[in-house]
């Protein structure tokens, strides 16, 4: 595969092995220029990629676990079903359009990094560090946070429709603006949070079961009841909540994917039936206008239909509206 690489000059040997190879494991790319390269299913594991510009680079299925990004310009590059477990991304920009959806994402670390307008959507975030993160305006619709450090993070005017933040640590987070319909804080820890300022439809309270409050600014009121709580113990009893919620998820993923298989077999099944249609039509009708093709038509089934059955037959068949056309 041709990776396209700006202005880094090619006697760097591990850029002329990312380049021929598309694999690059352990490499030392510190702050190399990537901009716009297309790097889909690359294998970078380890590699270091500290203060590189990978601005509008194509990463959809890349391999970068265990990674060093920090300080790396990813703005607007895409990320799509990347690996990223265990990865730093740690003061990276991520800004801009950047879009990751269906990530293998496990203990990656964002912390300070800029995300803001950044697209989650059903990505696998769980264990993440977001401590100081700015998520302003990012979309993390059906993403899954559990476990997750969102302390001190930015997700003012962010999109967190059925977001997972089950067992997440949520410390003077800001939430103003952000839209959290069917979002689940179940045994999140809410410490300074407030949850008056977000955009909640039909003005439906967040799924909070079980979480540990103190400080926490409720429509109610404040409410202090976790501050005293014996955290050990509901990190333990979390645990095994989440293993069991797991095991569910991973069975309704699984039959997420089957119906989108399903789903898109029908529409090739539809696609391919449309094409030989188009080509029967052709071959019948010639290449003419709807009218023509109509005429066409009309001159070869009505020598063994009669008139007005033929007509019908037509204008269904060439999709020409020949009983508003105002033709005799």
């Amino acid at each position: 595969m041709l990776v396209t690489i700006i202005g880094c000059g090619n006697n760097n040997p591990d850029l002329v092995k990312l380049k021929e190879t598309n694999e690059c494991i352990g490499c030392d790319l510190a702050g190399v220029n990537l901009k716009k390269a297309n790097l889909s299913g690359a294998n970078l594991s380890g590699a270091n990629l500290s203060g590189a510009n990978l601005s509008y680079a194509i990463l959809n299925k890349a391999k970068l676990d265990g990674a060093n990004l920090s300080g790396a310009n990813l703005r607007g590059a895409k990320l799509n079903e990347a690996n990223l477990n265990d990865a730093n991304f740690s003061g990276a920009n991520l800004s801009e359009g950047v879009y990751i959806m269906d990530l293998k994402y496990g203990r990656a670390n964002f912390s300070g990094a800029n995300l803001s307008g950044a697209a989650f959507s059903r990505g696998n975030l769980t264990g993440a560090n977001f401590t100081e993160a700015n998520l302003s305006g990012a979309s993390l619709r059906n993403a899954h946070l559990n476990k997750a450090i969102l302390s001190s993070a930015n997700l003012s005017g962010a999109d967190l429709t059925e977001t997972d933040f089950i067992g997440s640590l949520l410390g003077e987070t800001n939430l103003d603006g952000a839209k959290i319909e069917d979002a689940d804080f179940s045994r999140a820890l809410l410490f300074g949070v407030d949850f008056t300022k977000m955009k909640i439809k039909n003005r439906k309270p967040p799924k909070t079961a079980n979480a540990v409050f103190c400080n926490t600014t409720m429509r109610d009121g404040l409410n202090n009841d976790g501050c005293e709580a014996d955290l050990k113990q509901h990190f333990q009893i979390t645990e095994s909540f989440l293993a069991e919620w797991s095991k569910k998820d991973a069975a309704e993923n699984e039959q997420r994917k089957i119906r989108e298989r399903e789903k898109f077999k029908k529409k090739m099944e539809k696609r391919e039936k449309e094409e030989k249609d188009k080509e029967r039509k052709l071959k019948q009708y010639g290449r003419g206008t709807l009218k023509q093709q109509f005429y066409k038509c009309l001159d070869l089934v009505s020598n063994y239909s009669s008139m007005p059955a033929a007509r019908r037959f037509c204008q269904k068949d060439t999709g020409y509206d020949w009983a508003n056309s105002g033709d005799n």
